[in-house]
């Protein structure tokens, strides 16, 4: 049976981004309002460690081509090209990539996490109430 919980991270007067994390994979899709505010890596980060406690062992998403800003983020937390999806989106039928990340489940990914939260909590501040 899939499980599933929605994440959301918002600024004050913002609808923000969205992320549906699932048992066995998690799927980010962020809204196009702000960027480069962090809330994309704050919901990636909560949702790989949500993951990880779920005991899932690897995550997936799908990515516009054309959005490299977001596939840099994604490379950070060690998601590998797998494929394209021809015309994926409707508004525009631009084709999307497919990323993958495994061993989430492994200690070095882990501190990885540990690490890149430190950094971003630097920058932002954020509550989680998982």
């Amino acid at each position: 049976p899939w499980q599933a919980l929605g994440l959301i991270a918002r600024r004050r007067g913002d609808l923000g981004r969205a992320i549906g994390c699932f048992k066995h994979a998690q799927q980010l899709e962020p809204t196009n309002t702000e960027v480069r505010l962090g809330l994309g890596e704050v919901l990636l980060l909560e949702s790989a460690k949500l993951s990880r406690r779920a005991g899932t062992t690897r995550m997936t998403l799908e990515v516009r081509v054309s959005n490299l800003i977001a596939q840099r983020l994604y490379r950070k937390y060690d998601f590998a090209d797998s494929g394209i999806r021809p015309r994926y989106y409707s508004d525009d039928f631009e084709d999307a990539l497919v990323m993958w990340s495994e061993d989430i489940d492994q200690l070095e990914f882990a501190a990885r996490l540990e690490r890149h939260e430190a950094r971003l909590l630097r920058r932002i501040r954020w509550e989680s109430r998982l």
